[in-house]
């Protein structure tokens, strides 16, 4: 079953804002609805907690056929996104201080904190949403 990219993109950004967030995306092939539950719940003991997104697991784990599941990106997949951003930087300066923290120890950590202090925090936050929605549009049927 392929999803039509038309229909996909209106609820694209919010995909990616909640795996950007650390939630599973689960899209019903159907009709397009969005169910998120938090990636780390399956680590996650409270009861309370559990029970607050209980009715969306029983749902996808009840209809799983019915879902594409979209989970965030891995560390490799972010680290290969940090990357990129930085391979297309035109600020020579900036560009090799953002390499040096991605070749040190703690790379997301330092890459954060040049990113968050840099006037190019915008254009990385940008790059990043538009790299994500590249992953989800890879693992979706797209027609």
């Amino acid at each position: 079953m392929a999803v039509s990219l038309d229909k996909l993109m209106p609820i694209l950004k919010g995909i990616v804002q909640s795996l950007e967030a650390g939630y599973v995306c689960y899209v019903n092939k159907l009709t397009l609805e969005v169910i998120d539950i938090p990636e780390a719940l399956s680590h996650h003991d409270e009861q309370e907690y559990l029970d607050v997104f209980q009715h969306d697991i029983d749902e996808v784990t009840k209809n799983e056929s019915d879902y594409f599941r979209i989970e965030p990106p891995s560390s490799h997949e972010g680290f290969k996104i940090m990357e990129a951003f930085v391979d297309q930087l035109q600020d020579a300066y900036f560009q090799r201080k953002l390499l040096e923290v991605l070749n040190a120890r703690k790379p997301f950590k330092h890459f954060k904190r040049l990113i968050d202090d840099s006037k190019y925090r915008q254009e990385w936050f940008d790059f990043k949403a538009k790299e994500i929605e590249k992953l989800v549009l890879d693992k979706l049927d797209i027609e």
